[in-house]
């Protein structure tokens, strides 16, 4: 039977979302109900009330458990503030399943929306992205980070050499087949990730480029799809102060020099 590792990125907020744990995984259940898949859950959280009620929460289930990150550089590191839930949280769930699935709790995600990306995964298909802005996606955040989504996602497919138009390059809710993001993290480890030196809002960027770079030019889109998902339909979005979109461009220019070093650190016949 395949395994399924479910990375669910919880904020220090989670216990008082609107879209409670209790009922995220009632809608994980009516899904999953349909597949024959060995299933674990890893909380990802940061130490703090988010961590505490995650625990509480994961004592109730079997099939839960509660991953801490490394903290790196300081409370106010882009570790500490999420980058870390994302980028060790996904390292940790490669080597303990078939699949991984990466969503986001607290109402920013709807968990209904994640059998299209099972049945991809199962169908065959290496990485299934998500798209938010086409394809008849959805996107409830406020228009400054719709507008944020729109430009990262403009340069990174003039820029970043992908190998084909992605729609979103700054949207979460995604699943791979675990082999290929060990290839990623062998020539990319965690602990490099700029999106940890700089700031959370790049990591999908980082993320979905690294995958896309990993690709050849049958693969990229023989392996990879595309599915829309609807965004923040329970969840307030907040505006990014300005610091945040500073950083997130300091650190795609970083990306854009690191292509090259990605690409000549790429084994033969990938």
């Amino acid at each position: 039977m395949k395994s399924l590792a479910i990375l669910v990125l919880c904020g220090p907020s989670v216990g008082e979302a609107r879209l409670t744990l209790e009922e995220f995984f009632e809608r994980f259940e009516r899904v999953l109900k349909n597949f024959e898949l060995h299933v674990r859950f890893v909380l990802s959280c940061n130490e703090g009330k988010g961590a505490d009620f995650c625990r509480k929460f994961a004592s109730t289930k079997d099939c839960v458990e509660v991953y801490i990150p490394p903290t790196l550089g300081g409370d106010d590191s882009p570790t500490n503030a999420g980058a870390g839930r994302y980028v060790y949280g996904l390292h940790k769930c490669t080597n303990e399943a078939d699949f991984v699935l990466e969503i986001d709790a607290e109402g920013a995600h709807n968990p209904l929306e994640a059998e299209a990306f099972i049945r991809s995964l199962l169908a065959g298909k290496r990485v299934v992205l998500s798209t938010r802005s086409s394809m008849g996606g959805r996107d409830y955040y406020p228009p400054q980070r719709r507008l944020a989504s729109a430009g990262i996602t403009i340069l990174s497919n003039v820029f970043l050499g992908l190998g084909r138009p992605i729609w979103d390059m700054a949207s979460g809710f995604e699943a791979f087949e675990s082999t290929l993001l060990r290839q990623v993290f062998q020539i990319h480890p965690p602990e490099e990730w700029i999106t940890l030196q700089s700031t959370t809002a790049l990591i999908q960027t980082e993320l979905r480029a690294c995958v896309l770079w990993l690709q050849d030019c049958k693969s990229v889109y023989r392996d990879i799809t595309i599915l829309p998902i609807t965004y923040g339909a329970e969840k307030t979005g907040r505006n990014f102060p300005a610091s945040v979109g500073w950083k997130a461009l300091q650190g795609f220019i970083e990306l854009c020099r690191y292509r090259q070093e990605f690409l000549a650190k790429k084994p033969a016949g990938l």
